[in-house]
């Protein structure tokens, strides 16, 4: 089974970092509950991700939910000309063709938050695995403007309690590994021309 690496990083906040571990039959859903999860927030939110090209433009866009298409939906797609697909039908296996492939994840669209992800990795792994898993987290984004949880203790059941050093350099991370902000923002400030 391929598993597959990403770096999640937040446009308003530089401290924010997660590293997320998904198999190629996780689904964008999949993704998105753990990413909201991880964030203590509300999964049921509406947020969209999007694949991009390298320059960070929208190439297709999966919906947490299917949206009736009324005028100005049609109108907005066919202006931004962006295909559009619910993400509980699409397999990350299925929409990964790029080694380096870049999507944006937006959560929340009354008061969005962005979020730049990028594939790191690609990894075989033992069928009896289960995926997705948090690999690391740093940093949070301002969970109470956007609908926070309530309970710690769910947070805290995402994270994987059993990963050794072996278990990382298996996943393609170095245990020697260190998650300076300068080696993720390269300087003082994040720019997406940076990432």
């Amino acid at each position: 089974m391929q598993v597959y690496i990403f770096r999640v990083l937040a446009e308003e906040e530089e401290t924010f970092l997660r590293e997320i571990a998904l198999s190629e039959d996780n689904t964008l859903l999949d993704f998105h509950t753990i990413l909201t999860r991880s964030m203590k927030l509300d999964d049921k939110q509406l947020a969209s991700f999007y694949l991009t090209n390298k320059q960070w433009e929208k190439q297709k866009e999966y919906t947490l939910m299917d949206m009736e298409m009324d005028d100005y939906t049609v109108e907005k797609q066919n202006e931004e000309m962006v295909p559009i697909e619910v993400m509980s039908n699409v397999h990350i296996g299925d929409i990964i063709d790029d080694p380096k492939q870049r999507m944006l994840y937006e959560y929340n669209f009354v008061n969005p938050a962005l979020f730049f992800i990028s594939l790191t990795n690609i990894i075989e792994e033992d069928d009896n695995e289960d995926f997705p898993k948090i690999l690391h987290a740093e940093g949070n984004i301002d969970a109470e403007q956007m609908g926070a949880f309530d309970d710690d203790d769910e947070f805290d059941d995402l994270m994987e309690d059993g990963y050794d050093e072996d278990d990382l350099r298996d996943l393609g991370f170095d245990s020697d590994d260190d998650y300076d902000d300068d080696d993720y923002y390269g300087s003082d400030s994040f720019s997406a021309d940076d990432y």
